[in-house]
């Protein structure tokens, strides 16, 4: 009489299912870099250029403000400003522009857009008024400085091209300074 025994070929439910376990840990381990790799590239890189960008505009805005708080409260009629409107305006505009070409940039776009319309709405109850308070334009100042420095910081929190840090030592396009 024979005994039967199993064959070796074949293998038990428990050995189909270890190894069934083994091959899916193996491609899990190998898909985690890739998956990784893939994460790490969900925003924009740091870019120089818009740095610089936001610098200007904040200082062309900041420069406004200036002027305009050193005019007589009674002397600021919206037709001595429409220029400067204008400029600060296009330079927005172009910022504006600039983040929204840039793919994987929904933050700074945003910041962006929200800008120019603050700035728009301002230059329209200007306009509207023919006259800008001195305590609404500080705090239309403080607001712009505000949202400029949310802009920079973004712009500056970004991974570089190289996907280490972002903006060089002081992230405002120059170089030098602390971070």
């Amino acid at each position: 009489m024979r005994t039967l025994r199993p064959s070796p070929r074949r293998s038990s439910p428990g050995r189909r299912l270890a190894a069934a376990a083994r091959s899916i840990s193996i491609l899990a381990v190998a898909a985690l870099p890739l998956s990784l790799g893939a994460c790490v590239h969900l925003i924009a890189p740091y870019d120089d250029l818009t740095q610089q960008a936001i610098f200007a505009a904040a200082r062309g805005v900041d420069q406004f403000y200036g002027e305009l708080l050193e005019a007589d409260a009674g002397k600021r009629p919206y037709a001595k400003f429409a220029e400067r409107y204008v400029q600060i305006d296009t330079d927005l505009r172009a910022l504006l522009l600039r983040n929204e070409v840039r793919p994987l940039n929904e933050d700074s776009t945003n910041i962006a857009r929200t800008l120019l319309t603050l700035w728009e709405e301002k230059k329209e109850q200007h306009r509207r008024r023919d006259g800008y308070p001195d305590g609404v334009a500080t705090l239309d100042r403080a607001r712009f400085a505000r949202l400029f420095k949310y802009a920079a910081r973004a712009e500056r929190a970004k991974p570089d091209e190289d996907g280490d840090g972002g903006a060089p030592s002081g992230g405002d396009g120059r170089g030098g300074g602390a971070r």
